[in-house]
């Protein structure tokens, strides 16, 4: 079995690590003490890549971008079927004979579904 390596690290090296880590930052913190990181951890997770599905990466930003989007577009079709339907109902209360084209519908469904280009969003400094 090989020696474990806290038992080789000096009783001083021992105790200057958690200064060393925790307020100067070291070679495996990339020169970052533990406060700098904790302090930039909520901006790099907006910002870094970290969703990944295969082909699909973008950061959580990206993400937020892309729902808020889609979220918008919904929106605004539901606002044109409501004006639709309002319409139908006018027509119909008028007795007006409404002929609904179901395969136009389905063509139509089709046509919309929406085709997904993510653009990765790169922080400029």
């Amino acid at each position: 079995m090989t020696e474990q390596p806290s038992k080789s690290v000096a009783n001083q090296d021992k105790l200057d690590f958690l200064y060393d880590f925790s307020l100067v930052g070291g070679d495996s913190t990339g020169g970052k003490s533990l406060q700098e990181q904790i302090r930039e951890a909520p901006e790099a997770a907006l910002w870094l890549p970290l969703i990944n599905w295969g082909e699909y990466k973008t950061s959580v930003l990206g993400q937020l971008a892309f729902n808020a989007k889609g979220i918008a577009q919904n929106n605004a079709e539901l606002v044109a079927i409501r004006g639709l339907l309002q319409q139908l109902v006018e027509q119909t209360a008028a007795g007006v004979p409404v002929v609904i084209d179901y395969d136009r519908i389905r063509q139509d469904i089709k046509d919309s579904m929406p085709t997904f280009e993510i653009v990765p969003i790169i922080k400029e400094n």
